[in-house]
């Protein structure tokens, strides 16, 4: 698909090493690899995605992940949890959304166990399944600043991230239908973004980011960004 050959050209001009994974039969969402697993500090972490036909996408990455040599931290065993529902805040603290559609509560209580019996603050927050992942509505651009589309998450989430210290960018539900923001941070003030992204990403732009915009317009028909195409196979040990 030239949209998925963009990205991965586009993340090795960045200096992203890029780990491929090969496509399998009856796995069609396998390109969304956000979803079956979240890389910890302390290794690969196997999740449960909702639907049946997705659990088989977790053996199929973790089997290639080990075959590259990540670390493997375990698996969550109860209820339903997906990667795009978890956001590394800041060592040491990480949010958890659950809409009980794609996470459920109960599989959101398993994760934040697998990160407080590590020492870590785990802060869980509900919202509307109607928006599929948190991160449709809530993403980090870097340790200072994140955007999120304030009306539709819990109040009382947007006060635990601000008293971190953590600036909102505010974008719109009618961004949040273009996936808005489904970013994906690099590091030093770079972030990658979809092109049709105009707006925010022209305000992130003037707040000092550089902007990679790549089209892959074909992805977000189905529901997807970047942040939902990519996912880590290395963070830094805490």
């Amino acid at each position: 698909d030239p949209h998925a050959e963009a990205l991965v050209r586009t993340l090795g001009e960045e200096g992203v090493r890029c780990a491929v994974l090969p496509a399998a039969e009856r796995l069609p969402d396998l390109s969304f690899t956000r979803d079956a697993t979240f890389m910890t500090p302390w290794g690969l972490l196997a999740l449960r995605p909702a639907a049946d036909h997705r659990r088989a996408e977790v053996a199929h990455i973790v089997a290639h992940a080990r075959g590259w040599g990540v670390p493997y931290a375990g698996a969550i065993e109860a209820g339903t949890v997906e990667g795009g529902d978890i956001s590394l805040l800041r060592p040491g603290t990480v949010a958890i959304g659950w809409s009980g559609e794609r996470t459920s509560k109960e599989g959101a209580l398993a994760l934040a166990h697998f990160f407080r019996s590590r020492g870590w603050e785990a802060i869980l927050t509900h919202f509307d399944p109607y928006f599929l992942h948190l991160d449709t509505l809530f993403a980090m651009v870097d340790a200072r600043r994140a955007v999120a589309c304030i009306e539709a998450l819990d109040p009382t989430f947007i006060g635990q991230v601000r008293a971190l210290g953590i600036e909102l960018l505010p974008v719109t539900p009618s961004e949040v239908q273009r996936l808005g923001t489904n970013l994906l941070s690099l590091g030093d003030r770079r972030l990658l973004s979809s092109a049709n992204n105009r707006r925010v990403n022209q305000q992130l732009t003037r707040l000092g980011y550089r902007v990679i915009a790549v089209d892959i317009d074909q992805f977000t028909r189905c529901g997807g960004g970047v942040h939902c195409l990519t996912m880590p196979l290395a963070r830094l040990p805490v």
